[in-house]
């Protein structure tokens, strides 16, 4: 059932009512002398505007669930519906930075345009520190904006103190985007129907295997600055060791399940990225490894397989190629897939049992001329493994990982 649609909302002329006139009307005057593209930064005053938005839509959110805690239809389950409402709400936000983009190119007047214009930058503010939305399509919006203007004054390095909790942003300073209009040539490939579904693409193939983005993921891994909400989409372009340090006790279960979800979704998307496949099978096959407590049985700071997990649906789901599919059937899928690449190896490295240690042994030095002296080991040395695993299965092996999709 969920929540009626009229519960959640978020009404845009609520958020905007305390907005200061005389300051917007500064603000458009401003806007409109250097048609978004000045190198400036953002004004104190416009700063203050700013937080009034974000301060409204953390508001507009406690209402929701207000007054979804009111709704009769929510008592007797208020997790499940807790659940869902979190889901809609992060599909919400994302509804609302679009009307925001459409509003912003219908309107003539220039201090409506700067009232929408500070809404955008607001909302984009608040869903980066709470996590909402999902990361690749703020990154995505973020792009849009710059290449329609909404974001004024090309100030994107504003968004660099959120370079840690996002690592993708990096990519926009570390590329050939140097001005709007190279921001509209890259959002025009993501127009139309089929424009989200590229975008995926892009963010997956281009935007995390980007180097700079993998060495911000490394760097921010250990300040804990992600939100658990944007694990998902963050930390499969961390390296092995990153994504050891990150699935341990102290990180939520949601993250580590998001994580997990992630990194299926990295296979996927990747399947026709040489480099970027052998990177995102070891990332899975790592984060497996370690929850199933067969990787680095003795270290005691690792988080395991909770089996309440199973029946899980990662809140990331909705993005991913897999919206339905629980934790299980999430990791009976894609061991599934990735099993004919090389059998022993596979099932020896995920199906452990006595023997496996010995047969995964006898099967690398033979076939891949790989010495291991413990199962960590091998662990340890995925990177090398899958690479050669990859370059002797050939392609019709790996493109059977498409079945994933």
């Amino acid at each position: 059932m969920g929540l009626p649609a009229e519960k959640l909302k978020i009404d845009q002329d609520e958020i905007l009512k305390p907005l200061d006139e005389q300051i917007v009307e500064e603000i458009s005057s401003n806007h409109k002398k250097i048609d978004g593209l000045s190198e400036i930064g953002m004004k104190a005053k416009e700063q203050q505007q700013i937080s009034k938005i974000r301060k409204n839509l953390q508001s507009s959110e406690h209402k929701n669930e207000n007054n979804l805690a009111e709704n009769p239809d929510t008592k007797a389950t208020k997790d499940k519906y807790k659940i869902e409402y979190l889901e809609q709400n992060q599909d919400k936000l994302a509804e609302h930075l679009q009307e925001l983009l459409n509003a912003y190119t219908s309107k003539s007047s220039t201090e409506d345009q700067a009232k929408l214009a500070i809404s955008f930058e607001a909302t984009i503010d608040y869903c980066i520190e709470n996590g909402k939305a999902y990361a690749e399509l703020i990154i995505l919006k973020i792009i849009q904006g710059t290449a329609k203007g909404i974001i004024r004054n090309r100030h994107l390095s504003y968004y660099q103190k959120y370079i840690n909790s996002l690592p993708a942003l990096e990519y926009l300073y570390q590329t050939d985007l140097k001005d709007k209009s190279d921001f509209q040539k890259l959002a025009s490939k993501f127009s139309g129907k089929a424009g989200l579904k590229k975008f995926k693409n892009f963010y997956w193939t281009k935007i995390m295997n980007n180097m700079m983005v993998q060495k911000r993921t490394d760097k921010s891994a250990s300040r804990n600055t992600w939100d658990h909400d944007y694990a998902g989409e963050i930390i499969p372009a961390g390296n092995l060791e990153t994504l050891k340090k990150f699935v341990n006790k102290k990180t939520l279960s949601t993250a580590i399940q998001n994580a997990y979800s992630g990194t299926i979704m990295n296979i996927e998307e990747n399947v026709s990225n040489k480099k970027g496949l052998a990177r995102a099978i070891s990332s899975f096959v790592m984060v497996n490894g370690i929850l199933d407590n067969t990787a680095y049985k003795d270290h005691d700071e690792y988080a395991r397989w909770n089996n309440k997990w199973n029946k899980n649906i990662p809140r990331i789901a909705n993005i991913t190629n897999h919206p339905n599919m629980n934790m299980s059937n999430l990791r009976t899928t894609t061991i599934k897939a990735l099993s004919p690449l090389d059998k022993v190896f596979f099932e020896n490295i995920i199906n452990v049992n006595e023997k496996s240690f010995e047969k995964l042994k006898k099967h690398l030095e033979k076939k891949y001329k790989i010495q291991i002296r413990s199962l960590d080991d091998a662990y340890d040395r995925l990177d090398d493994i899958i690479s050669l695993i990859l370059k002797k299965a050939g392609w019709f092996k790996r493109s059977g990982l498409r079945h994933l999709k």
